[in-house]
């Protein structure tokens, strides 16, 4: 049992309970349930103008996310096509970016409380999170633009270049590849947009490499979490005869939940990836500042040894050997001085292949603990 909180899978279930990360969720869905109208009115509105039906576009989230909210996103998305007015724009260019804004603040302070930082200077963070809050709705308009326009240029490209039954036997399967191909985009756009706002969220800039891990957990946790959700509202949950018309907005509550905690979670991978990278830094450094202990101790005694032979050395020299041995000590001084310089360049490089090699290890063999 020791051994499993110790490993990260019971690290992170500490840390849900320590750092309240269950409220968060809940604070962030309170902010998300309030962006998603504002953001479905703002991408009606944009893709109208192209006369472009935006109910064809959730045909493919039919396979994650359950019926109930499908229904309600169609049916709010029909009464807004169906009554459109200034009051209603005026009101989703507001509230898109504003409601937005105080989810990505939301996630970036929980994010820096996983890292251990303290709270930004409160205009820089503000900044930051704006650039978020445009970041998340833009990634949703390429997605939804993706799916939507996707298919239709694979046809007219097919239709174009397509000569014979072989030519036209490939755009078929290339078709088909794009109708499974496509949800693997749209994760990468959302992998980018997560991992941008994960590098927003931190002091200074964060390498690729170390945000990948936990961009990558929050993703598939997101998905996964969605399918066994609807899986399970379409199959054993009873939302309606509980909570009667209130079922379905239940539904999207719960799976805003979800989304809000999945996100979180990968925020907080990386947050005890970088503990544990500092820890086998702070190792490494502490048995370093050793080595270099027991070299002044040795080169103090070799010094000591040094002076004594030159006192009674000194005793009978004459002025030319004095020279001569002033000269010959500088040059020692200088060599060991350059030498010492190496080894602790080296030491350096050494310090961090060895802290690339243990992270890396521990990276992959973090979950199997």
């Amino acid at each position: 049992m020791k051994s499993f909180f110790q490993s990260l899978p019971g690290q992170m279930l500490i840390h849900y309970f320590t750092d309240d990360l269950g409220t968060r969720a809940a604070a962030t869905t309170y902010y998300l349930i309030f962006s998603i109208f504002p953001l479905l009115i703002l991408l009606s509105f944009l893709v109208g103008r192209l006369d472009i039906d935006v109910l064809q576009a959730l045909n493919g989230l039919r396979n994650v996310l359950p019926q109930s909210i499908i229904s309600i996103i169609e049916g709010y998305l029909n009464y807004v096509q169906e009554a459109p007015s200034k009051t209603m724009l005026t009101f989703t260019l507001v509230f898109s970016i504003y409601f937005p804004w105080r989810v990505v603040s939301s996630l970036m302070k929980t994010i820096r409380m996983s890292y251990g930082q303290p709270p930004a200077p409160r205009i820089k963070f503000i900044l930051k999170s704006i650039v978020g809050a445009i970041i998340m709705p833009l990634t949703l308009v390429l997605t939804l633009v993706m799916f939507v326009f996707g298919r239709n240029v694979i046809l007219f490209i097919i239709h174009i270049f397509s000569q014979n039954a072989a030519e036209q036997f490939a755009g078929k399967m290339i078709l088909q590849i794009w109708n499974y191909g496509r949800f693997g985009c749209a994760g990468l756009l959302m992998f980018l947009a997560l991992g941008i706002v994960y590098n927003l969220s931190l002091d200074g800039h964060q390498k690729f490499k170390y945000l990948a891990p936990g961009n990558i957990f929050a993703i598939v946790l997101w998905i996964l979490a969605s399918v066994v959700f609807s899986f399970y509202v379409e199959n054993f949950a009873k939302y309606s005869v509980i909570y009667g018309t209130l079922g379905g907005f239940i539904v999207l509550l719960l799976w805003l939940y979800l989304t809000s905690l999945s996100f979180i979670l990968g925020g907080e991978l990386n947050g005890l990836l970088a503990q544990r990278r500092r820890d086998i830094r702070a190792e490494m450094d502490r048995r370093q500042e050793e080595k270099k202990k027991q070299r002044e101790e040795k080169t103090a005694k070799e010094v000591q040894e040094i002076t004594e032979n030159m006192k009674k050395r000194l005793a009978n020299m004459s002025i030319e050997q004095y020279e001569i041995m002033q000269r010959d000590l500088r040059k020692y001084v200088e060599a060991n001085r350059e030498k010492e310089a190496q080894k602790k360049l080296k030491a350096e490089q050494q310090i961090e292949e060895e802290v690339e090699k243990q992270f890396e290890e521990m990276t992959l063999t973090g979950f199997q603990e």
